[in-house]
This record gives C-alpha cells, sequence and structure tokens, in this order.
C-alpha cells in the first residue's frame, strides 16, 4: 500500500513533529511534484525557529518520499468532476487527486477541507485518511510525546468526509 501526501501542510506538520521518517519505516509515502516544490521549509516546534529544507534533495532524492506526478489529461479528469467549491482546490491537492484517481492502491492524505470534499467526486472517499490515519493504515501509531493538531487526527477528517459525502448526495455530478 501506498500514501499520497496530499498537501504541504501534512508534510511540513511531520517535519515538525519529526513524522516524516518514522511514516516512511512503515510504508511507501508518495509526493506529487507540485507539492514536493511548495514544502520550502517549516517552523521548529520548541525554539520557533524557521528551519529551511530542500525537501526535494533532503526527501526525494534519497528515497524517504517517492515522487510522483500527473499528467494534464489526470489532472483534467479530476477537474472535469468537481463542483464549484469555496476556495477550491490548489495545484498540488489537483495534482495528487489525479495521482489518487489513476492509481487505485495509493491512499490519500490531507488535512485541508476542499480536498478531502473533493475525494467522493473522484470515487475515492474510501481511500482518504489523516495523518493518524496513514500510520494506522501502514499498522503503525502515532509515537508517544507526538503531538498532533486536531486537523491532522483521523476524527477530524472523517467529519469533514461525512460532510463531503452529504453535499455530493445533494450535489452529484452531472
Amino acid at each position: 500500500m501506498k500514501i499520497c501526501i496530499v498537501d504541504a501542510d501534512v508534510i511540513i506538520h511531520l517535519l515538525e513533529e519529526n513524522l516524516l521518517y518514522h511514516l516512511a519505516k512503515l510504508g511507501i509515502i508518495q509526493v506529487a511534484t507540485t507539492v514536493i516544490g511548495e514544502v520550502d521549509g517549516y517552523t521548529d516546534p520548541i525554539s520557533l525557529d524557521w528551519v529551511p529544507v530542500d525537501f526535494r534533495k533532503a526527501f526525494v532524492e534519497s528515497g524517504v518520499v517517492t515522487e510522483v506526478s500527473a499528467s494534464s489529461d489526470d489532472v483534467a479528469a479530476v477537474l472535469v468532476r468537481m463542483p464549484k467549491m469555496g476556495k477550491g482546490l490548489d495545484p498540488g491537492e489537483t495534482e495528487s487527486l489525479a495521482i489518487v484517481l489513476r492509481y487505485e492502491d495509493v491512499l490519500f492524505c490531507s488535512c485541508d477541507v476542499a480536498a478531502i470534499h473533493a475525494l467522493p467526486y473522484i470515487d475515492a472517499a474510501e481511500r482518504g485518511v489523516s495523518i493518524e490515519g496513514a500510520f494506522r493504515a501502514f499498522g503503525g501509531a502515532i509515537p508517544k510525546g507526538s503531538k498532533l493538531s486536531i486537523k491532522f487526527k483521523e476524527e477530524y477528517f472523517q467529519s469533514n468526509l461525512r460532510t463531503a459525502r452529504a453535499k455530493y448526495v445533494q450535489n452529484p455530478p452531472k
């Protein structure tokens, strides 16, 4: 099983809590090319200092995560299914959703409400997980002492997914 990390927020939180290596030991983490370009650092939770990161060099080239890309046709296949959404999807989320749509063995890890709400529209609601859910999917658990914000927990993800499913029923694709 593979996990596609959908947005920079998830990666940044994994870096802040020193969880990316822990998750990578459990399974294959895929990150969309667009998302890789969005991650340039994080705030150290103890010192509150900015820690710059060359994510490509430190995590992609070293093999911690695998880079994946979607074609323009794959992205178009996602966009044509989407209803009008508030702020909408950013390019990294859209590319990641295209990857999830193309590969059925990939789980979708995000904390972004718009991205979670997109899942029913690509028939992938059952493959969405939070950071907490990603650890569980790989047969692990969040290491003790880690401080997950509520938006990275499975309860938050599932609550948003329930809302997304209800909206999908009210506004199915045409």
